[in-house]
């Protein structure tokens, strides 16, 4: 509680009574092809999933990963971003699992903020997701020791799985150190292999569909799920 700085809204839905990789594998099952996993933190469910339920890599659509960091410094140890990090055995797992991954990480995300000085509305419009955003990066940019700026790590990665194109990927193996002082480092080897990795981004067209996504809000369907792509 207050872990954003703002009292959030109650829930309106109930844990769900399955455990996470399974019901991934459900989602997945149910429709061949067209489900994207969005992996926003460490990959220990998706890996399960996966080891669990063997031919999943083959029905589902793609792994949005937001994690690692190619070419820049990482942000909970020098090599390391944090998702990858705490689980690098299930991030090789999922690197080379043969499904198809879009690997979002430090590498744009880092170039993709908001500013302290774009407030007090950083997300315009008056919707109620609006209003409360902009509590939250109040409560987050604002006082004497507040950051300059907030980095749109995970809206980044959702932006990707809605409109790939809004980044620039180069294909690439992937692996994960597992051991040692460089525990985390995630690094592409280029040129082939199934991980389509970030290496550039439309900032302005990033932070225009993440401010859209705020302004219209997350419509829900009747089944309790998000809205598809289509």
């Amino acid at each position: 509680p207050g872990g954003l700085g703002v009292d959030l809204p109650g829930p309106s839905s109930k844990p769900h009574g399955e455990d996470a990789p399974r019901f991934i594998h459900e989602l997945v099952s149910a429709s061949p092809g067209r489900v994207a996993v969005i992996a926003l933190g460490p990959l220990t469910n998706v890996a399960a999933a996966l080891e669990r339920f063997p031919g999943l890599a083959l029905e589902v659509e793609e792994i949005v990963v937001m994690g690692g960091a190619l070419a820049v410094e990482g942000n909970i140890t020098p090599y390391a971003e944090f998702n990858i990090y705490e689980d690098p055995w299930a991030a090789n797992a999922v690197f080379t699992c043969g499904a198809p991954v879009r690997l979002v990480g430090l590498d744009v995300t880092g170039k993709t903020f908001l500013r302290r000085s774009d407030g007090p509305e950083w997300f315009p419009g008056g919707s109620a997701s609006a209003r409360l955003c902009n509590r939250i990066m109040a409560s987050l940019l604002q006082g004497a020791d507040a950051p300059e700026v907030f980095h749109l790590h995970d809206p980044l990665a959702l932006a990707a799985a809605i409109e790939p194109d809004a980044l620039t990927y180069r294909q690439a193996s992937v692996s994960v150190a597992t051991e040692g002082e460089e525990r985390g480092r995630t690094t592409a080897h280029f040129g082939r292999g199934t991980v389509k990795a970030a290496v550039g981004v439309d900032v302005a067209r990033a932070l225009q569909l993440v401010r859209g996504a705020v302004l219209r809000g997350w419509g829900r369907r009747a089944d309790g799920f998000p809205p598809s792509r289509e």
